[in-house]
Parts: C-alpha cells; sequence; structure tokens
C-alpha cells in the first residue's frame, strides 16, 4: 500500500513540474507586449475626476489594493511616486500631463510588469468620459500565460469602477 502511495504520489509531482515547465515554455512564446481599454462615465466633471486621479497622495482613498502611498518629488523633471498594495511596492512617474484632459504614467523597475497607463478625461453628459489605455509589458513567461488567456483590462476595470464609486457615476 505505501508502495502504491508513493507510485502515485511521484507520478502526480512529475505530472506538476512537467505542467509547469509546459505552461512557462507556452508562456515564453507569447509576446511581452500587450494592450488593454477601459472606459467609465463618472458623475463629476473632468476637473474634479482629474484632480482625484493626478493627487498621487489620494490614492489609497480610492485605488483598489493601494494601501499607503508615498511622493518622492521630482527625478530627471519628473514626478515619482511609490504605491504599497497587494502587488507589493510599485513606484510610478509622469510622463505626460494636460490638465483636466491626460494623464500618462509609467511604472518605474519592477521586476513583473512594467508599461504605460494613458488617462483620458472627455466632457459627456452627466459628468466625464474616462478612458484607460494600457500599454503594458510582462516580464515573467508564467505570468504572460494568465495575461494572455485572462482578463487583460481586469486591473483597469476594477480601478474604473473605484473611481465611479468615489467620485460618482454610472
Amino acid at each position: 500500500m505505501a508502495r502504491r502511495i508513493a507510485f502515485w504520489g511521484g507520478l502526480l509531482f512529475v505530472g506538476l513540474v512537467v505542467g509547469f515547465i509546459c505552461l512557462r515554455g507556452y508562456g515564453s512564446t507569447l509576446p511581452v507586449e500587450h494592450s488593454a481599454t477601459g472606459s467609465a462615465l463618472i458623475a463629476a466633471p473632468p476637473a474634479a475626476v482629474y484632480s482625484i486621479v493626478t493627487t498621487a497622495e489620494r490614492a489609497s482613498e480610492w485605488r483598489p489594493g493601494v494601501t499607503h502611498v508615498t511622493s518622492l518629488g521630482t527625478q530627471s523633471g519628473r514626478f515619482r511616486w511609490t504605491e504599497d498594495g497587494e502587488w507589493g511596492p510599485i513606484t510610478f512617474e509622469v510622463l505626460d500631463f494636460e490638465a483636466s484632459r491626460r494623464f500618462v504614467t509609467m511604472v518605474v523597475d519592477h521586476p513583473d510588469f512594467g508599461g504605460t497607463w494613458t488617462w483620458t478625461f472627455e466632457p459627456a453628459e452627466g459628468g466625464t468620459r474616462v478612458t484607460i489605455v494600457e500599454n503594458g509589458e510582462v516580464y515573467d513567461p508564467l505570468f504572460r500565460v494568465f495575461t494572455h488567456h485572462g482578463n487583460a483590462a481586469g486591473t483597469i476595470e476594477a480601478v474604473l469602477t473605484a473611481l465611479q464609486a468615489f467620485a460618482g457615476g454610472r
């Protein structure tokens, strides 16, 4: 009986290892880059919504998973901050902005992923149409499998839903 359990346990272990290797191998064939987009109507004027989104220190008040924000000031002429939360510390940098209309941020030096988020704020009936375009990169092949076959826009949708709840929305 013990031999039978050891055999099946060993076989299960080998199967898991082979499966893991196959997933990583498959992930290495997928593109590092991806794009995702999401949009929502926020029941507040563009200037108010823009202020919420671009005030980094307020992110922990409304962004899902963000527990603390540390301002890093300006480096090389660009504002940086670090958000602590469920993904660990992530440092962001502002690449470009146009008050109340556009805000572009980039992930700085994260080992697992990177890329930019471009936020646009357009006046709309009843408030502001906020659109986020993610041009992302996933460096780990295993994570690439889940991004490719999962919901690449999931984080965008969660952020927009939280923004609606915080600032108002439909």
